[in-house]
């Protein structure tokens, strides 16, 4: 088995905001895991395509149960979808992305503290 190795561009975007690009290595690396040298390029593929389409569903039900901006953008959303319908008018692209994810940080912590 081997490693992936992705190289993540350093102006790395989604639809045109800025993604750091050890978030987008990360992410990679847990999707797909290790890849067997002699395995089918078709079932690479079918693999891959399975991966992103269950990240998708999950998006979206993670959207569905916490009204999470970042999971409905991923969800087939953009951040101007998701700010126009909030009636709110970021001040700079991947404004509630980073907001969004600052929150979950910090949620995130305060639970690590309460255990």
């Amino acid at each position: 088995m081997q490693t992936t190795d992705i190289e993540v561009p350093e102006d790395a975007s989604v639809d045109g905001y800025g993604v750091e690009p050890a978030e987008v290595e990360q992410l990679v690396q847990t999707l797909v895991g290790e890849l067997d040298p002699n395995e089918d390029p078709e079932a690479q593929f079918i693999h891959l395509s399975s991966t992103l389409a269950l990240l998708q569903a999950a998006a979206g039900r993670v959207s569905v149960f916490r009204d999470d901006l970042v999971a409905e953008m991923v969800s087939e959303s953009t951040e101007r979808d998701v700010a126009d319908r909030l009636g709110l008018s970021p001040t700079r692209p991947g404004q509630l992305a980073r907001r969004s994810r600052s929150r979950a940080a910090t949620a995130a912590a305060t639970t690590r503290r309460a255990r």
